[in-house]
């Protein structure tokens, strides 16, 4: 798996969540002090949070896995859309016996944790919100239909290698490359069906959460690097303008994958989003 930016970190501990979850769903927690809910965009799950668990170890950061199978929900989106995710949360938060909790979703997470936030504004203690949008913008359409393309007419590998270009910084990648080369970077990863990650891919340019943002009534934080290549960091501007009283908090490395690549900084984001 690529590795920080920022040098070794001990290894995140997790545990199993023993409780009456949501079919489907894996919860493990780390650390301890105030719960955290991680959401995870799309194609992640709890280990895309080690980084982070392993530096911000003085909370207690819950983690879930999505459905695994079957692949498709009965309306026909799949179980790894922000409206899906967003459903899941209400049966893991009366699972863990949490009444409120601070809620992070990243990228398509995001989304999920503002349709939640929306929904449930009882619930939240304090919505973060990292390297997400708010709706289809030409940037993601053009960029998100580049991808589609390259999977659909290249292949998977081809596609999986372009997810690296996008995503890491060049100097880390070069770094990473000469050290290991393309297949040992791409060897933790399973290629994707072709089916099921075009739909992600569409649902990534049909998600529009803009609704929701007017009203949003809970404390919010926007976490965004200054060069996140995926969505860029107008976006996340763009995210913190239209929500009443969020706080725009930058990190300055990272890209699109700062809580894998830089997650002191990431962690340290955390902390000052909730002061």
């Amino acid at each position: 798996m690529v590795s920080s930016t920022q040098g070794p970190l001990a290894l995140a501990k997790w545990t199993d969540v023993n409780a009456d979850l949501p079919e489907g769903v894996t919860v493990q927690r780390s650390g301890a002090g105030e719960p955290i809910v991680l959401i995870a965009g799309n194609g992640g799950g709890i280990s895309f949070w080690d980084g982070l668990a392993a530096s911000l170890d003085d909370y207690e950061l819950i983690g879930f896995d999505y459905r695994g199978a079957p692949l498709r929900a009965d309306d026909g989106h799949l179980f790894e859309t922000a409206r899906r995710k967003a459903q899941d949360l209400t049966g893991i938060l009366d699972s863990l016996g949490l009444e409120k909790a601070i809620i992070l979703g990243h990228s398509t997470g995001a989304q999920a944790a503002i349709r939640f936030a929306a929904a449930h504004p009882e619930r939240i203690k304090h919505l973060i919100i990292s390297g997400g949008y708010a709706a289809p913008h030409p940037f993601i359409t053009e960029s998100m239909g580049l991808r589609k393309s390259i999977l659909q007419d290249l292949g998977p590998d081809a596609f999986m290698l372009d997810s690296l270009f996008r995503a890491i910084p060049p100097a880390h990648l070069f770094t990473q490359m000469e050290e290991q080369g393309a297949d040992g970077i791409l060897s933790f990863r399973q290629a994707p069906d072709v089916e099921i990650e075009s739909a992600r891919i569409d649902q990534i340019i049909e998600g529009d959460v803009s609704a929701f943002l007017a009203d949003l009534s809970v404390p919010t934080s926007v976490l965004h690097a200054r060069n996140d290549s995926v969505f860029p960091f107008a976006l996340g501007e763009a995210l913190a303008e239209a929500i009443e009283g969020a706080n725009l908090i930058a990190i300055e490395e990272g890209s699109h994958l700062a809580p894998i690549l830089a997650p002191q900084s990431y962690a340290a984001a955390a902390r000052q989003a909730l002061g």
